[in-house]
């Protein structure tokens, strides 16, 4: 069966909201056990463009700031309704989703 790893970057007040609702579409399983994912803190840098309408920040200017790195797993069957869902609850303009396909399949 073939899995990816989603890594999601969000404020820590969305990190239960996309975990429960990612878990209700089939991802966040592993064997016998489901909810499972793994969240750190991590720093960054942004700087919204003209164009953009940021959630913080200041428009034209590199801000620095705090945020989490959620990271989950989803069988390949789960992975678009999974990914349609995050975007559709994430509250940031534009969503930093990265999706890795995983090979532990192989061994």
């Amino acid at each position: 069966m073939i899995q990816y790893k989603i890594e999601v970057y969000l404020p820590k007040e969305e990190i239960e909201n996309i975990i429960s609702a990612a878990s209700k579409l089939g991802a966040c399983k592993i064997g016998n056990y489901d909810h499972v994912a793994s969240y750190y803190q991590i720093e960054g840098c942004w700087r919204p463009l003209e164009e953009s309408s940021p959630v913080t920040g200041e428009k034209n200017e590199v801000n620095f700031g705090s945020e989490y790195k959620l990271e989950l797993r989803c069988e390949e069957t789960h992975i678009r309704k999974v990914i349609n869902k995050i975007r559709e609850i994430h509250p940031y303009e534009e969503a930093l989703i990265n999706i890795i396909r995983l090979e532990n399949h192989l061994f």
